[in-house]
Formats: structure tokens, C-alpha cells, sequence
């Protein structure tokens, strides 16, 4: 609702608008006297809303001067409750609203204002508002109407918003009143065309009350989600249960599975077991037939040699003593075969011992394995349950923080309910002094509307009582289910121990039973085989004695030669047949052993092969790499630098191990890539308890580390546990700080390790370094350059094998190296040392090339230095040099030419061109500029853009262009009286630049062209620079040689890409040749043991058959 009013006497006016637009000294203007305090500062002068007022061509005019709400770090609720008291203090309410904008560039925070002064006071907010544009004397010639520009820009959609309603103040000219009584008008125009209203408190109210009610249906929609939420965990629920059913079930068959199995592999044992004893039992019957065969025989000899006994003596006597020669020969020929037949038995014994045991090797392995698969069961079981107990409390926790939130967004709804009805009750004694009669009818009004609330108020906290009861009956629903489960959980795991512990013993009894049953077969086979070498021994000395029988029946030998033939063919095609049998038992326990063995076998090698790597990389050298980002890793013994180390490189690239002295002893270098560069980490012993004096470390530092990373960007991490801050500690950092200096203390970092603990105390690192006042101070002193590392949790991966806490870390550190899309993110430093200075030459000319970003005054700068106007300068939202322009003029009797360039960051520019034009202004100062003038305006804030810049200056034409750098401040007359030296004292960030260019800038007051002593004053500190750089001037040839750099730095760069990748290829072909070498070595081992085993059982039929031939004759 609109407030009419009925007298014209006074006028209450509020001005709006960012900090440091003039808001303040635009009050004065209109006030006519210094009211409010205005200064120039690069921090916010007005700190709360001041009323003041005075008297006007007769009537009341009161002045609302507000800090600027729009781009503070003022809360929500801190904004709320200045606008309620600048409300408060222009009672009944302001009739405009003054939105102040300069006039130069106009930012997206005046872009935005019109949105941001709807939401503050509501959307008929506008029909009470005007643009008041300030610094009128920035247009110079130009009018308003040239300077809004085109119908559809930025700045012509504001004043369209604001009902076409603006006007122009020049605040340096106060006392000019015609542009104050010409704002006055303009708002009388604008009350009279709103029908005489203004906005009133009540509209204020609506609009708060309006907030409120979108407060409620956020609140209740946030409620609905978390209704939701508990829906979609209970189907999560459900279908966890599902899987780990499933899973049970999965195991049952599994577990059904692998006793089939066994089953099955015993079975089978068994029946090769019975089909060799009915093989051995057909053998023994076989030779049982034979023996008493040839018993019978030798009787069938035995009475024919007593028959023949006495026609033979004398013969014998005859012939005895060749018999004897001969008998001897025999006993030494057969005794030489029983040794042989012993050393086979013997060989055979061992052979048989050997595959025992191969046989409980195979056991043992068997077990092991079994063992192994129900230990991984097991750990999977116990990896789930702990899963869905963390899973449990991080929803407890979520749970809890949404109470805590409702209760603190009702605690403060109480509050500011509260703050409303005090302010309620201020306004309605105030209204009592005004008007008697409306101080009923509102008080009614108030009455019901109170009533109202309070009904609200009620509903609202029943409707959150009863939503907290609900709420707290699930959480007890949720935990009694879970206990459930939890109970169903143990009952599952030791129903699984039962079954393993039956399988487990149903396995050690089959064990047991084939033990047994191999000794009780190994034990009769040694005693058939002792027992058939007795008896060969007993025939043997039988067939000895009747040697002297042999001689005589030659016939009936032939005869008996005949037969053992044919029992030979019999026995080698038994032989045969077993041999074939043998060969294809030891070819299937051969495959067998190899397909258990391979994996084993494999893992083994690739263990070796990376200790032989680890150990390489220790004995190696340092490695000089000079391209992308440097990482160094200072701390004392223990804070975890190595294990940091491999986390950045997302490898076990140092070797990490719990030991009470420090692992790295010296400097050891490992690399990897970041964003396809390359990121180099420099692993430091622990400096604490180093048995080095603080010269040799510093030489050890500059040596192996700043040596090598001085032509990339070099960040160093100060690693510290992130358990209790201690005097070690401290004692630690003072000392790294004293060897890296301050000129190193922008490029440092704070790494916290530990993070595994803190998040088992569910401490967040910002509450860990608010509890040490220490630490605190540390932090601050890095400007919160801080990280946190969990180098013990195993986390996600990319193709790099970089993790999620490294890329934040790396995005972090190069986020202030970076300055668009175009350019590559690890931008590589110039080299210091390049090119050579050329001799200045005679007469002293001067050439001066002006750079910096659009809009700071180059192009007047440059007018200003020539004394005439030879470069386009405008007031303009835009960009007015696009190209390199030169001019010339004497100054003091001595030539000055001057380059005007294109400003940085010129949106309408492409960086290539950008380049191509700063690459220019070098040839155009041929043979090469005096002096780069770095403009500044006095008034700027500065930003990380303006850090920026001294970078870009560096990256385009090398670190030797800033022993040739001065800072040149413009717009000198915003100064005030204040000196620039106390400016640059005040801000650190414009000290940083002016130290980085030795300490050199100089102010121009570019209005003040007639003023030619700051002209002299700028060449005379140039030649000073000069004679300090010894006489030289920046040269073509530096420029070449930086451009020649960067670009060789590329070509290297992608020559070591290419060699890595053609190593990576070789790599891969030598894995695959040997593979195949170990693949034919394999082949070859089983062909050697198929040869051996068949030579094996051709001796020992060769041996069999020379028994056999030895019993027959």
C-alpha cells in the first residue's frame, strides 16, 4: 500500500550503491556542508547508516548515507538489520532511493543492482528510485546521453528499470548548487508522478512478510525431501538385504560346489588307487607262475644231474680248474649286477620318497588355498558390515544435523519475530505523537495482526513439535532395525564359521585317510620289493652252484632261450603299456602344477621386478628436469613427506617404511603429469634431527632443489601432522623459513597429513587449527594456503592415476598462474639470464613503452609524457586501443618516443593477437625500449588480475624486462593530500609489484597536462634505472631469445613425450619376448622330465631284463 502525502515542506532521500562509489561526498553535495566523512581508502569508510539534515530553499531535506550492502561480506541477517535501521531512521519512509553509479566501467555489481534493490525492498520498489551517475567531470565534453550509449546496453537497461529517471553529479565542485536544485526538481517530478506517495514502512513490513512466508514453504519443501529421503533409505535397506541374501545364497553354492569337488577328486584317487593294486596283484600272480615253473624245472634238472652225477666226474675233474677261472669271472660279473640292481632299488626308493613328498606339497598347497579363499570370505563379510555401520552413522549424522538445523532456523525465527515486535512497538509511539486518530486504527490492526502470528507462531511450532516426534520415532525405528540386522548379521557369520570349521575338518580327515593309505601302500610295496630281491639273490646263488650243470645241457638252454623270448615280448608289452599310463599321469600332474605355479610364479617376478626398480631409482643420480610444476617436500622425521610424495604422483615412488631415525637420507626426485604436463616432486630429509649445520643444508637445498627447479614454477609444501602442533614443530618451520627466504614465502604452502584421524574423530582441519593460537598464526601468515591429505585411504583414480585430494591441491596451486583457457595451466618462468645489454646510445634519447590492463590511462599517460595529444584517449565502457601505436617528440632538448599498446584482459581481443601486438611495441622501439611503464590508477583495487599482470609481463618478454619496469599511477589527483607512499604501505599486494620492480613508480596527475616537472621527474628516475642496469636498454634480441625459449621449451616437451612413449612401446615388447622365452623354457623343462621318465623305465627294463636272462642261464 502507497502513503500519500499532504505537505511538500520536507523531503527524505536514501542513497544506495557499492562501496567506494561516492555515496558519502555525494551527501555532502547535496547537504551543502561536510556531514559525512568521505576519504579516499581501499577499505570501506562508512561502517553503518547516519541520518543527517538541513535546510533547502526553505524546506526539510534529510540525507540517509548507507555502507555499501551490495558488495560487502556482510551475513543475511547483518544486511537485514542495517536496511531495517536505515528504515528506521527516515520514519515515515523515503520518498527516493539514489542508486549511485560512476561513471567510467560499468561493472556487473551496478548490472546487477536493480535485481538486488527488488529482493532488499520489494518490486515496487523501482517506482521510487533514481540513477544518480557521479564523477560528472570523467565526461570532459562529452554529454550523458553520448556516454549511455546505444537503446539495449547494460547501462540504458538500468535507467529503463529505474522509469528513465537519472541524473549527473560532479562531486569536485560542490559548490555549483544549480546540479543540487536540479535533482530536487527531478524528485519532485517523480513524487508527483507516483500520485504524492513514498515508500512507507508498511511496504517494507509486506515485503519482510513476504520473505518470511517463502522461508515457510522452503522450510516445508526441505521437510518433504528429508520424508523422501527416509523413503529412498528404506529401499536402500531393502535392497541391501536383497544382495547380501543373494550373496549368502551365492556362497551356499559355492561352498555345495567345492565339496562335489573334492568329492569328486577323492573318488577318483580312490579308484586309481584299486586299479593299481589289481595291476600290481596281476603282475605278482604273473611272477608267482614263473618262479614255480622254473622250481619245477630245476627239479626236472636236479634228478637228471644225480642220474648223470657219476659219467660226468671225471669230466669235471677234468675240466675243473677252467671252471673255476670262469666261475670266478661270473661272480664278480654277477656281484657288479647285484650292486647295480641295489643302486636302482635304491635310486628307486628315492624317486618314490620324492613324490611323496611332491604329494604333500600338493596337499599343503590344497589347504592353503582353502584357507586363503575362507580368510578372503571372511574379510569380505567383515568389509560389508563395516560399510553398512559407517553408512549407518554418516545418516545418523546427516539426521542430526538437519535437527540442529531446524532448531537454530526456529531459534532465529523467534529472534527476529521478536526484534519485529519491538520495532512495531517503536514505530507505533511514534505515529502516536504524529497523528492520534490512525494510532487507533493501527493499533487494531497491530491487535489482530499479533493475533494472527501468534496463531501462526503456534500451528508452526505444533506442526515442528509433531514433525521432531515423527522424526524421532524413525530414528528409533531405524536403529531397532538395524540392531535386527546387525543380530541377523552375527547369527550368518557364525552359521559360516560353523560350516568352515566342518569343512575344515571333513578336509583334515580325508587327509588323514590318503596319508594313510599311501604309507600302507608304500610300506607293502617296499616289502613285495624286498622280499623279490631276496629271492633274486637266493636264485642267483643257486644258479651259480649249478654253473657247472649249464655246460652240459645246451639243448634244453636253447629251448628255455625260446621261451624266456617270448616272455620278454610279453613283459615289454606290459611295460609298455604301464609306461604309456605313467607318462600320461606326470604330463596331467605337470599341467596342473604348472597352471597352480603360473600365478604364483608371475606375482613372484613382478615383485622382484619392482624392488630391482626401487633400488635403480636410489642408486640413480638426481634427475635434472626443468619443465612444469616443482614440488618440494620440507617437514621434520615423520610428518609423512615420502608417503605424500607417492600420493601426488598417485605411485609408490619413494620408499615409505615405519623406522625411529628418518628413511631419506638425501634429495631424491620422482616425476609425473598433471593435465598432460609434466609435475616433478622433490622428496627432503627430515630436517629436524639432520645431523647437517644449517650451511650445508642450505647448500644441499639450493643445490639439488632450487637449482633444478629454477626454470619451472616451484611450489614448496611445509608438511605437518595434523595431530597437536608441537615446539618441534615450530622449531622446524623457522628453520625452513630461514633458508628459503621471504622471496620463496608466496610460492609455500601448508600440506596437513593425518587425515585418516581426524575423520575418525570427526574433526573438521578448520576446527584443528582454530584450537592452537600457533597455528593459527602460521595459517594466517600463508594467507591460508593450506591443504589436507588421507595419505592411507585408497581413492578413485584417473588415467593419470592422479586422486581427487591431488587434482584439488594442484587446482589450488596453479589457480593464480592461470588466466584463461587459452593458456596452458603450468605456464613455464622465463629464464633469468638471456641476451646481453646493449650500450646505451648518444645523444640520450628515451624510448618508453606503455603497458596494463584496458581503462587504466595509458593513451593519456602517454599525451601527458609527449605534451600534446597523440594517442586517442575517451571516457568509454570500452576498449579504445586495439593496435600498437608510436610517437615522437623532444623533451628537454632530447629525443622521447613513446609506444602505446593495447590494454590486458581486452575481452574483445584474441590472445593471439594480443601477443602479436605486444610483440610490436618491441620492433617499434627499435633497437629496443628504455623503459617499460607498468600504469596503475591510483584508485584501483587490486586483485589477483592486477598480480597477474607482472606474470603476463614476464611470460611474453622474459624476467630481464623487469630490471627496465617502473609502476606508473594515474588519476594522481584522487590522491587528496594523501601520499602514495602511505598507499602503497597499506596494501601488501601493491607493495609486492612495486618490490618486484625494484622498487621504482612514479604518480602522473594526467589532468594536469600544463605540468611538465612530473614529466622530468619520470625521465630523471628512468635514467637513474638505467645507470643501475649499467648503462643498457631492453633489446630485440632479449625478446627473440625469450620467444626462441619458450618455444624450445615446448619442443622439449614433446620430444620427451614421444620418448617416453616409444619407451613405454619397447617396454611392452620386451614383456611379450619374455613371455615367449618363459613359455619355451616351460616347454622345454617338461620335455626334459617326459625324456628322463621314459630313459628312467627303459633302464629299468633293461635291468629287469638282465635279471631275467641272468636266472635263466
Amino acid at each position: 500500500m502507497e502513503f500519500r502525502v499532504n505537505t511538500e515542506d520536507d523531503l527524505r532521500i536514501v542513497l544506495l550503491g557499492k562501496t567506494g562509489v561516492g555515496k558519502s561526498t555525494t551527501g555532502n553535495t547535496i547537504l551543502g556542508r561536510k556531514a559525512f566523512t568521505a576519504e579516499t581508502s581501499h577499505q570501506p569508510v562508512t561502517k553503518e547508516s547516519q541520518r543527517e539534515t538541513c535546510e533547502i530553499n526553505g524546506r526539510q531535506v534529510t540525507v540517509i548515507d548507507t555502507p555499501g550492502v551490495f558488495d560487502t561480506e556482510l551475513t543475511e541477517e547483518e544486511i537485514q538489520r542495517e536496511i531495517r535501521h536505515c528504515i528506521s531512521m527516515i520514519l515515515p519512509g523515503p520518498h527516493v532511493f539514489l542508486l549511485l553509479v560512476p561513471l567510467g566501467r560499468f561493472t556487473k555489481e551496478e548490472e546487477t543492482s536493480v535485481k538486488i534493490i527488488q529482493e532488499t525492498f520489494g518490486e515496487n520498489s523501482l517506482m521510487f528510485t533514481m540513477v544518480l551517475f557521479t564523477r560528472g567531470d570523467f565526461l570532459g565534453n562529452k554529454s550523458i546521453k553520448e556516454f549511455l550509449g546505444k537503446p539495449g546496453s547494460p547501462l540504458m537497461n538500468l535507467i529503463e528499470a529505474c522509469g528513465h529517471r537519472y541524473h549527473v553529479f560532479n562531486n569536485t565542485q560542490p559548490e555549483e548548487r544549480t546540479q543540487v536544485s536540479d535533482l530536487l526538481e527531478k524528485i519532485d517530478n517523480m513524487v508527483k508522478a507516483n500520485g504524492g506517495s513514498f515508500y512507507s514502512c508498511k511496504m517494507f513490513r509486506e515485503m519482510e512478510r513476504e520473505k518470511q512466508e517463502q522461508q515457510m514453504k522452503i522450510l516445508m519443501d526441505r521437510v518433504r525431501e528429508t520424508e523422501e529421503e527416509m523413503k529412498k533409505l528404506e529401499e536402500e535397506k531393502e535392497r541391501m538385504k536383497m544382495m547380501m541374501e543373494e550373496e549368502r545364497q551365492n556362497q551356499e553354492t559355492e561352498r555345495k560346489r567345492r565339496e562335489e569337488e573334492l568329492k569328486r577328486e577323492i573318488r577318483e584317487g580312490e579308484e586309481h588307487q584299486r586299479e593299481m593294486k589289481e595291476e600290481m596283484k596281476r603282475e605278482r600272480e604273473t611272477f608267482r607262475h614263473e618262479i614255480e615253473e622254473i622250481r619245477r624245472e630245476k627239479e626236472k634238472m636236479q634228478i637228471k644231474h644225480e642220474t648223470e652225477t657219476d659219467r660226468l666226474m671225471k669230466r669235471t675233474e677234468d675240466e675243473k680248474k677252467k671252471r673255476d677261472e670262469e666261475n670266478t669271472e661270473r661272480e664278480e660279473k654277477y656281484t657288479r649286477q647285484i650292486r647295480e640292481k641295489e643302486e636302482k632299488e635304491r635310486e628307486m626308493k628315492e624317486k618314490m620318497k620324492r613324490e611323496r613328498e611332491e604329494m604333500m606339497k600338493e596337499i599343503e598347497k590344497l589347504q592353503l588355498k582353502h584357507q586363503t579363499e575362507t580368510e578372503r570370505l571372511m574379510k569380505r563379510i567383515e568389509d560389508e558390515r563395516q560399510n553398512h555401520e559407517t553408512e549407518r552413522k554418516r545418516r545418523e549424522e546427516e539426521f542430526n544435523e538437519r535437527e540442529e538445523r531446524y532448531k537454530r532456523e526456529i531459534k532465529e525465527r523467534k529472534q527476529s519475530e521478536e526484534k519485529m515486535c519491538e520495532e512495531i512497538k517503536r514505530e507505533r509511539e511514534e505515529w502516536e505523537k504524529q497523528r492520534q486518530e490512525e494510532n487507533n486504527r493501527r493499533e487494531e490492526e497491530d491487535e489482530k495482526r499479533r493475533e494472527k502470528e501468534q496463531r501462526d507462531r503456534e500451528e508452526l511450532n505444533e506442526k515442528l513439535k509433531e514433525e521432531k516426534d515423527r522424526m524421532e520415532r524413525e530414528k528409533e525405528d531405524l536403529q531397532s532395525k538395524h540392531e535386527e540386522e546387525e543380530k541377523k548379521m552375527k547369527i550368518q557369520i557364525e552359521e559360516l564359521n560353523r560350516e568352515r570349521e566342518e569343512l575344515m575338518k571333513k578336509h583334515e580327515e580325508e587327509k588323514e585317510k590318503m596319508k594313510m593309505m599311501m604309507e600302507e601302500e608304500k610300506k607293502r610295496r617296499e616289502e613285495e620289493l624286498m622280499k623279490s630281491h631276496e629271492e633274486e639273490k637266493e636264485r642267483i646263488k643257486k644258479m651259480m652252484m649249478m654253473e657247472e650243470e649249464q655246460q652240459k645241457q645246451e639243448k634244453e638252454g636253447k629251448r628255455r632261450e625260446e621261451e624266456f623270448r617270448e616272455r620278454e615280448e610279453r613283459y615289454k608289452r606290459l611295460i609298455k603299456e604301464r609306461e604309456q599310463k605313467e607318462n600320461e599321469l606326470i604330463e596331467q600332474m605337470k599341467l596342473e602344477r604348472m597352471q597352480k605355479q603360473k600365478p604364483e610364479e608371475r606375482l613372484r617376478r613382478e615383485k622382484e621386478k619392482q624392488k630391482s626398480e626401487l633400488h635403480k631409482r636410489r642408486q640413480s643420480p638426481v634427475r635434472e628436469l626443468t619443465a612444469g610444476l616443482n614440488v618440494v617436500l620440507l617437514g621434520k622425521r615423520g610428518a609423512g613427506k615420502t608417503a605424500s610424495g607417492n600420493t601426488i604422483l598417485g605411485r609408490q615412488a619413494f620408499i615409505t617404511e615405519k623406522s625411529p631415525k628418518s628413511v631419506t637420507r638425501d634429495v631424491t626426485v620422482e616425476s609425473g603429469t598433471f593435465c598432460e604436463q609434466p609435475v616433478t616432486v622433490y622428496d627432503t630429509p627430515g630436517l629436524s634431527d639432520i645431523e647437517m649445520s644449517e650451511e650445508e643444508i642450505q647448500q644441499m637445498i639450493n643445490e639439488k632443489v632450487l637449482q633444478k627447479c629454477s626454470s619451472g614454477l616451484c611450489v614448496f609444501l611445509l608438511v605437518i601432522r595434523a595431530d597437536r602442533f608441537t615446539d618441534d614443530d615450530r622449531k622446524t618451520v623457522e628453520k625452513i623459513e630461514k633458508i628459503l627466504g621471504e622471496k620463496h614465502q608466496k610460492n609455500t604452502w601448508i600440506l596437513f597429513t593425518g587425515g585418516d584421524e581426524l575423520e575418525e574423530e570427526n574433526t573438521r582441519i578448520q576446527e584443528f587449527i582454530e584450537e592452537t593460537e600457533e597455528l593459527k598464526t602460521l595459517v594466517q601468515k600463508y594467507e591460508h594456503r593450506y591443504h589436507l591429505f588421507n595419505n592411507k585411504r585408497k581413492m578413485k583414480k584417473d588415467e593419470e592415476g592422479l586422486s581427487e585430494q591431488v587434482k584439488i591441491l594442484l587446482t589450488k596451486i596453479l589457480k593464480p598462474y592461470t588466466m584463461g583457457e587459452e593458456i596452458n595451466p603450468l605456464k613455464r618462468k622465463i629464464p633469468e639470464n638471456i641476451g646481453a645489454v646493449s650500450p646505451v646510445s648518444s645523444p640520450p634519447s628515451r624510448r618508453i613503452v606503455l603497458v596494463g590492463k584496458s581503462g587504466v590511462g595509458k593513451s593519456a599517460a602517454g599525451n601527458t609524457i609527449l605534451g600534446q595529444r597523440e594517442f586517442r584517449s575517451a571516457m568509454s565502457v570500452f576498449s579504445v586501443t586495439f593496435k600498437c601505436s608510436a610517437a615522437q617528440t623532444t623533451v628537454s632538448g632530447r629525443s622521447v618516443s613513446v609506444v602505446d599498446t593495447p590494454g590486458f584482459f581486452n575481452t574483445q581481443m584474441k590472445p593471439e593477437e594480443l601477443m602479436m601486438e605486444m610483440a610490436r611495441s618491441v620492433y617499434i622501439s627499435s633497437p629496443g625500449p628504455h623503459a617499460f611503464l607498468i600504469v596503475f590508477p591510483v584508485n584501483m583495487r587490486f586483485t589477483e588480475y592486477e598480480l597477474q599482470i607482472l606474470q603476463m609481463i614476464e611470460l611474453m618478454f622474459g624476467q630481464e624486462v623487469l630490471k627496465y619496469s617502473i609502476i606508473l599511477f594515474t588519476h594522481g589527483d584522487l590522491l587528496d593530500g594523501e601520499s602514495v607512499e602511505e598507499l602503497i604501505e597499506e596494501n601488501s599486494r601493491l607493495r609486492s609489484l612495486v618490490q618486484q620492480c625494484g622498487g621504482r613508480y612514479h604518480v602522473f596527475n594526467n589532468r594536469d597536462e600544463e605540468n611538465r616537472e612530473q614529466v622530468e621527474d619520470l625521465l630523471q628516475k628512468i635514467d637513474s634505472m638505467i645507470q643501475q642496469n649499467g648503462g643498457g636498454h631492453y633489446t630485440n634480441q632479449m625478446y627473440e631469445d625469450a620467444q626462441r625459449f619458450r618455444q624450445e621449451e615446448e619442443e622439449e616437451r614433446q620430444r620427451e613425450e614421444e620418448e617416453r612413449q616409444r619407451e613405454e612401446e619397447e617396454r611392452q615388447r620386451e614383456e611379450e619376448k619374455r613371455k615367449r622365452q618363459e613359455d619355451k623354457q616351460i616347454q622345454e623343462v617338461i620335455e626334459r622330465e617326459i625324456k628322463k621318465t621314459a630313459e628312467r623305465i627303459k633302464s629299468e627294463d633293461q635291468g629287469r631284463k638282465q635279471s631275467e636272462n641272468c636266472v635263466c642261464s
